[in-house]
């Protein structure tokens, strides 16, 4: 009976605790606050306007699943398909609110994991991101809300 209460024991602790594999990617628990910058917004990319709304959610950056976010640091990271200018993997944006608009840069480095991306040394500029900060020397996008 002694071994029998034993192995219960210790089945439920190694349940509760897991295998010890974990995503580091992947919050270890549910995010405790929604993404600041969720909503459904035009895109205001150096030079072009999306005509389509780019919509975030919790989860979501434009259809592409978010791994990880920050609202302090103002970071998240998701996973960017293949295109016509990047490979498939994993990017850290960063937002910020400058003069009353709302910014953002994505950083394209290739990341083939999203805790890489995540752990990235990071080279935006936020002082002046109209202009410059983003990539280097060019702007940041901009985020507004769609016009009614």
């Amino acid at each position: 009976m002694k071994h029998i209460f034993c192995c219960i024991i210790i089945s439920f602790f190694v349940s509760a605790c897991g295998d010890g594999s974990h995503d580091p990617s992947k919050p270890s628990t549910p995010q405790s606050e929604h993404l600041a910058i969720a909503g459904t917004w035009t895109d205001g990319s150096p030079g072009y306007i999306n005509p389509n709304p780019l919509v975030i959610s919790d989860g979501l950056w434009d259809g592409n699943e978010i791994t990880w976010y920050d609202n302090t640091s103002r970071r998240l990271v998701h996973f960017s398909p293949k295109s016509d200018w990047a490979a498939a993997s994993y990017v850290m944006v960063a937002w910020l609110n400058h003069n009353n608009q709302i910014y953002y840069c994505t950083e394209y480095p290739g990341h083939t994991t999203a805790e890489e991306a995540r752990n990235a040394t990071l080279t935006f500029d936020e002082s002046d991101p109209a202009t410059r900060g983003c990539g280097g020397s060019f702007p940041w996008s901009t985020l507004t809300p769609p016009s009614p």
